[in-house]
């Protein structure tokens, strides 16, 4: 309270210094963002979700706004709106030569990856399987690397049991198209997504399984590459966490959590209805929170959190006990999921990450991206108080820093990872700004 009662003296006495002339105040400020989205189909058992997220991405157009798109296909022949095969030279130039020059630092981007992934293997136990780990590409496992200690190397099968040195596994995803296989590493990702300028970027990345495959070989991890992604004013949303498998409704061929997060974002469904809040409007995260409520794949979900039998018993006899994910978002920059170490609860006393949230709160895919002031620190359409709080409760803050947030990372307007003076000053000469 005493750090809020300090900065609000201070605002004071920067708004008074800065002056209020309207001209001064806002016209180095505002601006009017690109609107970017890149979708990748890694594998054509996926086409129904990449197709869906075309169509939902055309609704997100209104009047004389549009996106720019780049949909590179694991299949042209199956996706005549593709623009190019989706191998490992097309993305690494989608993602930095053609964000590279379309992109700039107001822009709102948008990823999208349906696919297979690679990393690290948890076979639960069950009647006649006996728990186990392991790695699918041994070149994945990882000593004193960004991955962190995810497990020891005995467990994956390196020595005895007297082996408790602890390693981490490098996540991917594969691209399985017309041209061939290949692995994509969360590393390389990370580094084409390097120089990017961008306001807000969101990365949606879906791996899935069929709960009526014969052989679940194929499996996903998304969760891990958050590892390797996670930066400031960046939403990363995975369909599951870094070792367990997510899965696709066989009968629609979309994910049991894709469908509802886009039918969250897609204006006027009665999903979009249900999620969006009394702005009238659904954000990232209220798109979220709503799939993660409505994602059947959620064993914790379908089964009233233990309560009930699991009706998944008789609809998918073979991998019921195994089909469950835990879909993971960070907005943070921390590297940190919403909810750590498997808790299954929003904003729960264990495994929550308080960090996350802010800005996918205050992102919004429609209507498109809009012309604005970035002083207006939460976009709601004026720069006011709550700009100010959200400053004051990071302010000295740089990236990285033990407590630097998704607040933060709003905060933020210089976009010089710190929080600083230089902030603070373009918001009091812009108090008072309103969109409308």
């Amino acid at each position: 309270m005493k750090r809020l009662m300090s900065f609000a003296l201070l605002f004071t006495v920067i708004i008074f210094l800065s002056g209020f002339n309207q001209t001064t105040r806002f016209g180095n400020c505002t601006f009017v963002s690109k609107n970017l989205a890149i979708v990748v189909l890694c594998s054509s058992l996926y086409r129904n979700a990449s197709e869906r997220c075309l169509d939902l991405i055309s609704h997100w157009e209104v009047g004389n706004t549009i996106y720019d798109v780049m949909y590179l296909s694991a299949d042209l022949s199956l996706t005549p709106r593709a623009n190019m095969t989706a191998n490992s030279t097309a993305l690494q130039w989608a993602l930095t030569d053609w964000l590279g020059n379309n992109s700039n630092q107001d822009s709102q981007v948008y990823i999208w990856i349906f696919g297979d992934g690679v990393g690290l293997y948890h076979q639960p136990p069950q009647p006649g399987i006996e728990e186990y780990w392991s790695v699918q590409d041994p070149t994945s496992v990882e000593y004193n690397s960004d991955e962190g200690p995810e497990i020891t190397e005995f467990l994956i099968g390196y020595g005895s049991k007297s082996n408790t040195t602890w390693v981490g596994v490098e996540e991917g995803i594969c691209l399985s198209s017309t041209t061939g296989n290949e692995t994509v590493w969360g590393d390389d990702l990370q580094q084409w997504l390097q120089s990017t300028n961008y306001r807000r970027m969101m990365v949606y990345i879906s791996s899935c399984s069929s709960p009526e495959a014969s052989d679940n070989a194929t499996h996903c991890f998304s969760g891990g590459l958050i590892d390797d992604l996670s930066a400031p004013r960046r939403i990363i949303i995975t369909c599951t966490n870094e070792t367990y498998t997510s899965w696709y409704d066989p009968a629609t061929g979309i994910g049991f959590f894709d469908a509802p997060f886009m039918d969250a974002l897609d204006p006027g469904t009665a999903a979009w209805n249900a999620s969006c809040g009394s702005d009238g409007v659904t954000s990232v995260l209220e798109a979220y929170l709503y799939a993660y409520q409505h994602d059947q794949a959620r064993k914790a979900l379908r089964t009233n959190g233990g309560t009930i039998p699991d009706p998944w018993q008789v609809v998918y006899p073979k991998w019921w006990r195994l089909a469950d994910e835990s879909p993971w978002l960070d907005d943070g920059g921390n590297f940190l999921p919403t909810f750590k170490n498997g808790a299954d609860a929003n904003a729960s006393s264990f495994g929550y990450d308080q960090g996350d949230n802010q800005t996918a709160m205050y992102t919004w895919p429609f209507p498109p991206a809009y012309s604005g002031c970035k002083a207006d620190v939460n976009d709601d359409g004026t720069v006011d108080g709550s700009d100010m709080i959200i400053a004051a409760r990071t302010f000295g803050y740089g990236y990285p820093h033990p407590q630097w947030s998704s607040s933060a990372s709003l905060a933020d307007i210089t976009e010089d990872n710190a929080v600083d003076g230089a902030d603070l000053i373009i918001i009091a000469r812009n108090f008072g700004w309103h969109r409308w």
